[in-house]
């Protein structure tokens, strides 16, 4: 047995026909709308009708208003009722609890491999003024998959707090995130026109140690240890991954990594303080090679106490690897991000690990790690690394561009309202919620059914 999902009385098939409805709505919303607009008006000019017609606008506004209200007092209830009975019907023991049948939707749309649209996020940022930072945009939620709530939108990050006037430190300047719009309400036909999103946060500062943003100490390797003077204080060996002095040392460019004859060289960091489940985090670091390589990786991970690698909720390993015949005699930089999984250990550790041929060298400098912050609630992550030495003024800007589309195979088609996916986010609020439908580019449960 199992929950009904596109039969005759599928759940799916039900609430399609309270999605079509509600998407009636906010066409006649639409349609009210365009009386309102200059160019209705202006067809009026002139004559005698002009007030008569502007006469009836604030009545119009009552009326866009309660066409919105039939939504949450008529069809959230019966939207609730159908999810509940669908699923008791399955399995009455499940108490008549929406969260819980929720819950059980999701649970047996995995098991059934049922699927709806898979939405992708396309984000492009810009700086206001030449690149001073690195900005990072993870647009995933708390399981590592990809958001399927972003909104559309251009999102801007301020200075508001510089190091000149503002009693911020150099490479630690505050940005407050806003965007222009807002729906007037979820269910309105203006919806989803903006997040509204208003929050602060502060840049790393990928130069300070342990401060400032970063959760690594030492992560620019300038502090020698004072038991070890040829290793980076705060750092490990892991035996037999390499010698001190021969494998890894400190240097004005950095961690210098040598390769190892018989292994691969391994440094970590105990990191249990700062890293807890179910988070997002940010990663920065950047790499250069005295001479090309030709072989070998650069692999930046969390671990637990015996070496194992740290997954996410999605069984998603947190290790991220850079191919060193890509590594340039230049510094270049690298980002990322680990989402931890709901069983993340108490004891973590951020492991360094080069596999570079034996005598071969390279440097990392600059590694920091950083809990992102969620630019509004149910949004994408965002992060923005920088230096001390490249301060930031009060008002200098970076845009944050988010466009939408729905997988198709392996291509796209333009994106659109009337999707599973955002009909459970109106009537159930499931983006902030926690809750997202199991998705696929190549869906089982046609949005056609939405009508």
């Amino acid at each position: 047995m199992s929950i009904d999902f596109t039969g005759t009385y599928g759940i799916f098939t039900k609430l399609g026909l309270l999605g079509g409805f509600l998407s009636k709505i906010n066409q006649f919303q639409k349609d009210l709308i365009t009386v309102k607009s200059p160019e209705f008006i202006t067809k009026f000019t002139g004559n005698a009708k002009t007030k008569v017609i502007l006469g009836y606008i604030p009545e119009i506004d009552l009326q866009i208003e309660s066409v919105s209200n039939i939504t949450p007092n008529l069809l959230v209830g019966v939207a609730a009722d159908i999810v509940i009975d669908s699923v008791r019907s399955d399995d009455p023991i499940i108490p008549e609890d929406l969260s819980l049948c929720l819950a059980e939707l999701v649970n047996q749309m995995e098991e059934n491999n049922i699927r709806v649209r898979q939405v992708t996020n396309t984000i492009t940022t810009s700086q206001s003024t030449p690149a001073k930072s690195v900005v990072l945009i993870a647009p995933v939620n708390e399981r590592g998959l990809e958001n399927q709530f972003i909104l559309a939108e251009t999102l801007r990050l301020e200075v508001s707090s510089d190091s000149y006037t503002g009693g911020a430190a150099a490479g630690n300047e505050a940005f407050t995130i806003s965007t222009a719009n807002t729906a007037s309400s979820i269910y309105n036909y203006d919806y989803p026109a903006g997040s509204g999103a208003s929050d602060t946060f502060n840049r790393v500062n990928v130069t300070a140690s342990l401060e400032q943003g970063n959760l690594v100490t030492n992560g620019t390797f300038l502090i020698a240890s004072t038991t070890t003077p040829t290793a980076p204080e705060s750092w490990e060996a892991i035996s037999p991954h390499g010698v001190a002095g021969v494998n890894w040392a400190t240097s004005v460019d950095g961690l210098k990594l040598t390769g190892n004859a018989t292994s691969s060289v391994r440094l970590r960091q105990d990191v249990s303080t700062s890293v807890t489940g179910r988070t997002v985090y940010g990663f920065h670091f950047r790499v250069k090679a005295p001479v090309a390589l030709t072989t070998g990786n650069l692999t930046i991970d969390l671990i637990d106490e015996s070496g194992t690698i740290l997954t996410s909720d999605t069984n998603t390993m947190l290790a991220y690897s850079v191919s060193l015949n890509e590594v340039g005699t230049s510094f270049t930089e690298h980002t990322g991000y680990f989402v931890t999984g709901t069983k993340t250990p108490s004891v973590v550790y951020l492991r360094i690990m080069s596999t570079a041929e034996s005598t071969k060298i390279l440097y990392v400098d600059r590694l920091a790690l950083t809990q992102m912050q969620e630019m509004y609630s149910g949004g994408p992550y965002v992060a923005v690394f920088g230096v001390s030495t490249n301060p930031l003024s009060q008002g200098e800007r970076i845009s944050v561009n988010i466009t939408k589309a729905l997988k198709d195979g392996t291509g796209t088609i333009p994106y659109t309202n009337n999707t599973f996916q955002m009909l459970f986010n109106r009537l159930f609020a499931t983006g902030v919620g926690g809750f997202t439908l199991p998705f696929s580019s190549t869906p089982n449960v046609a949005d056609t059914l939405i009508n």
